[in-house]
């Protein structure tokens, strides 16, 4: 996701609404005092933005024992949270880059070195609107093993750990050995371009936006 750092959201420049949901990406609650503290505003302000953050999705707010509101981040707000401040997307850019996307799921799907294949694209966003300058092209993703013989699936997750340990990539956790090969997809899919934001196609952002289904291999559909 990409935004405008001269942008603003309900009344507060985006970079600070951007500051304060990043302190939060790890499911961690925050009060109304901690964000009147954080953002330095009064506490009339900081209930008012609380307010709006939860009535655009970006919050949720729940209620302790005490009666004391505690708001936590949902998807919408951690893709905020981990947007990038830069100039919108032209959009002979993002059609580009799009054409390349779509190229990389091609080349996943056809090469049986990726175990995993791409199911299903799904585009949404700005990208979706009639706009010549965008944020960045929003794009969900599932993604499938290739291997159906759970033995043998194992069996080359396992492999293609120690394949990349041996070319020399960083990965030191038991989820690295298990979440390997998907996240190599998905890094292959990405490949560093800051213009392409991806998301799992189970994220609740589909359900309250404008979508366009370019490939669902169950379904039969395939516009790629």
């Amino acid at each position: 996701m990409i935004i405008d750092p001269k942008d603003t959201l309900f009344g507060f420049p985006i970079l600070s609404i951007r500051k304060l949901l990043n302190s939060l990406r790890e499911y961690r609650a925050i009060s109304i005092k901690g964000i009147y503290s954080d953002l330095h505003i009064s506490k009339k302000r900081a209930e008012k933005l609380a307010s709006d953050l939860v009535d655009k999705g970006y919050f949720k707010c729940e209620i302790d024992g005490h009666g004391l509101k505690w708001y936590t981040v949902q998807s919408k707000g951690r893709r905020l949270a981990k947007a990038y401040a830069t100039k919108p997307l032209h959009r002979s850019t993002a059609d580009k880059k799009l054409q390349e996307f779509l190229q990389r799921v091609k080349e996943v799907n056809n090469n049986n070195y990726y175990l995993y294949r791409v199911t299903k694209v799904i585009l949404f966003g700005s990208y979706l609107t009639d706009k010549e300058r965008i944020g960045d092209v929003d794009i969900a993703i599932e993604l499938e093993h290739k291997i159906i013989d759970p033995v043998l699936r194992k069996n080359a997750d396992i492999g293609r750990y120690h394949l990349a340990i041996k070319n020399g990539r960083q990965l030191n956790s038991m989820l690295d050995d298990i979440f390997w090969p998907y996240n190599e997809v998905v890094l292959f899919l990405k490949s560093r371009a800051r213009s392409i934001d991806l998301t799992d196609t189970s994220d609740p952002v589909l359900e309250e936006t404008k979508t366009k289904v370019l490939l669902d291999l169950k379904r039969g559909i395939n516009k790629l």
